[in-house]
């Protein structure tokens, strides 16, 4: 992190009343702690059998993809949802979760196309709505199949109480279109 990075960082979180718990009373929260902590059960792991998807050859073509269509001419990466830079780096590059679309069994065929570049938060929110809701899903399917003219690509989502917007690059969106249409046949 640079100097300026660091700086801003700390200007942004001045702005901010981050909350703050004092303990009063040092000696009696620590025995309780300790107590609590003792008295606590072991952590127990259980081995679960799961059935995943063999697509590690597609991982890094959806990566490759989504960075070179969601990087704006400053060389920021930005979320679908939020449209705002992703919000850290990793070895350099901007880290960012891809989010598939579409849910488990929708699509027959393994592409880079249906997937979302997302910042973790907008991820969160996606996962929970979409995943949880096939109607949504099949809002969102139908929102781009039938009144997409690429002039606006700008897809509309309700996530709770707010409405939201996912916006798509022209050849991002078409994709997304012919792979619906393909569903269709």
């Amino acid at each position: 992190m640079t100097f300026s990075e660091l700086a801003n960082l700390i200007e942004k979180n001045k702005k901010k009343e981050l909350p703050v718990k004092k303990v009063e009373d040092i000696e009696p929260h620590e025995l309780r702690v300790q107590k609590t902590y003792k008295a606590a059960s072991e952590i127990e792991y259980i081995t679960k059998n799961e059935t995943k998807r063999d697509n590690e050859d597609i991982k890094d073509a959806v990566k490759d993809y989504l960075t070179i269509q969601y990087t704006n001419i400053n060389g920021e990466l930005l979320c679908q949802i939020c449209n705002d830079s992703m919000p850290f780096k990793i070895g350099g590059q901007y880290y960012f979760e891809k989010i598939e679309i579409f849910p488990k069994g929708k699509l027959k065929k393994e592409t880079h196309w249906p997937y979302l570049a997302l910042c973790p938060n907008c991820a969160a929110k996606y996962k929970y709505l979409f995943k949880t809701s096939e109607s949504k899903l099949e809002e969102l399917s139908w929102y781009i199949l039938e009144t997409i003219d690429y002039k606006d690509l700008i897809v509309p989502i309700n996530i709770d109480d707010s409405s939201e917007n996912i916006y798509f690059t022209e050849d991002h969106l078409r994709a997304i279109k012919i792979l619906l249409e393909e569903l269709e046949k």
